[in-house]
């Protein structure tokens, strides 16, 4: 590709954003914004293929409509499952842009399906990515010094609890997992001594994501405060051997207290969206989940004083070098998110034969304009704009508090602030990594083995999987995906 044209096209293509209601930013290397060429022809990008991976609720049609409406250009979508797409020698079909869970980026780069973005295009292309929060420009499309999509909008796991039922019971918000586990089994022998004059009952379900691999991600995101600490890179495996790391002391004393606490709670396995509708209803008094814009709950007769915080930190830390505990200070004490736990990542493919339409597809999605019009339409989306963050109110269910709105952007705006997160696990095979473990969580917590025992033998098989998939290519995902190289 001459660089000539390509400036040409690019020029035209700020016209067709600034026609289009959005226009160029200014980016990092600029003292003041492009100039804008009002006054050429837009000219109409190429139809575009898209491959939609596990979106049942066709989050890819949305996109689509919005595209064509504000840029004129066509999509022909194809829906199929990460199961399918991701066995063994199943050939990927053509595409230009890859829609997909923000996990499943490790499969893609390992069948070398999407290639980077050139930055410097997208900057041409108007693509300002300093308007992004910072896990959604990073840690969510990053592996190793490359950048490989747009992100769609990544929720991530915080509390849901009833303000007014914490304050007739008298409980605090828990800062730690220590005091989570407090509050979990004080929160029915508390609401038993509270009485009524009117005869009101307090809700005292405890509602957390345990159904299928949720077990196993949750598991990650209550181990993730004792195990990331500043400029720790390895989490559920060492950096150089791939050896696992979940039968070490952060997971065991997560999984621990997962089973000691297990008498306390709902029996019944639920996702994040169930969590959700269980406290919009009023059946629960603590949710560990995220807010949602998705349709009305239908059973919610009122609207309950709902508020959001932070998931809770870790009042200690394991030193794997000294192989001892090590207390964190009150003031060091902080939320460490897992990223990502939902979302979903747009990545232009490496066989793409119209990639100057795939990188002004990449670069609208990257906008406050685009993202508004399709990102709150569903609950595994969010805002990605550090802008969004003063106006939150479209991405909250209006079940909920106006307030909760406000309260979940500033757990966000803390959430994407601080560089001491964990990484989601992005490597092939992940879907088997993840079974492994939730079935190893769920048989310790069901009292049929100890969660030493478990997640031993949880290790003993990942180390296993490992090997059949290639250790030296998954040892390099691996490595990437916590930006080793950055």
């Amino acid at each position: 590709m001459s660089s000539k044209p390509f400036a040409w096209y690019s020029l035209a293509f700020c016209g067709v954003l600034i026609a289009a209601t959005f226009g160029c930013q200014p980016t990092d290397d600029d003292g003041a914004p492009a100039e804008s060429v009002v006054n050429q022809t837009p000219e109409k990008p190429q139809r575009l293929k898209v491959l939609s991976i596990d979106d049942p609720q066709q989050v890819a049609a949305r996109i689509a409509q919005v595209w064509t409406a504000q840029t004129a250009g066509e999509i022909e979508v194809t829906y199929t499952t990460s199961e399918g797409l991701f066995a063994e020698a199943q050939p990927i079909p053509e595409f230009d842009i890859a829609i997909y869970p923000s996990v499943n980026m490790g499969e893609l780069l390992a069948r070398h399906a999407i290639q980077p973005l050139d930055l410097a295009q997208l900057k041409d292309l108007c693509a300002d990515r300093r308007v992004l929060l910072r896990h959604d420009r990073t840690t969510v499309v990053q592996s190793g010094k490359s950048i490989f999509g747009a992100s769609l909008g990544s929720p991530m796991l915080t509390l849901l609890y009833r303000k007014d039922v914490f304050e007739k019971l008298q409980l605090d918000v828990p800062q730690t997992w220590q005091e989570y586990r407090a509050t979990v089994e004080s929160l029915p022998s508390s609401a038993a001594k509270w009485t009524s004059e009117h005869g009101e009952t307090i809700p005292t379900q405890i509602c957390e994501p345990t159904t299928g691999t949720w077990l196993a991600e949750y598991l990650l995101a209550r181990a993730a405060g004792s195990l990331v600490r500043q400029g720790r890179l390895s989490s559920y495996f060492e950096i150089d051997s791939l050896k696992p790391l979940i039968n070490t002391p952060p997971f065991v004393d997560a999984l621990e207290q997962m089973t000691a606490e297990r008498e306390f709670k709902s029996d019944r396995p639920m996702t994040p969206e169930d969590c959700y509708i269980a406290i919009v209803r009023g059946e629960a008094a603590l949710a560990v989940t995220w807010p949602s814009s998705h349709s009305i709950v239908e059973g919610a007769s009122e609207t309950f004083p709902i508020a959001v915080a932070s998931i809770p930190g870790a009042y200690r830390s394991f030193d794997y070098r000294e192989q001892k505990w090590k207390s964190i200070s009150p003031d060091e004490i902080r939320a460490t998110p897992l990223i990502p736990v939902s979302g979903r990542v747009a990545s232009v493919s490496s066989k793409t034969r119209r990639l100057r339409t795939a990188l002004r597809f990449e670069a609208w999605l990257m906008t406050a304009d685009a993202n508004r019009e399709f990102s709150s339409q569903f609950p595994d989306l969010l805002f990605t704009q550090n802008s969004q963050l003063t106006d939150p109110f479209r991405w909250v269910n209006d079940q909920l508090p106006r307030e909760a709105a406000q309260q979940m952007a500033d757990v966000l705006r803390m959430y994407h602030d601080q560089s001491m997160v964990m990484s989601n696990m992005r490597i092939p095979g992940r879907a088997a990594y993840m079974k492994i473990l939730a079935d190893a969580a769920r048989s310790a917590i069901g009292g049929h083995v100890t969660p030493q025992a478990a997640l031993d033998s949880a290790a003993a098989r990942w180390d296993e999987l490992s090997e059949k998939l290639g250790r030296d290519q998954q040892r390099k995902l691996f490595q990437d995906s916590v930006r080793l190289d950055m």
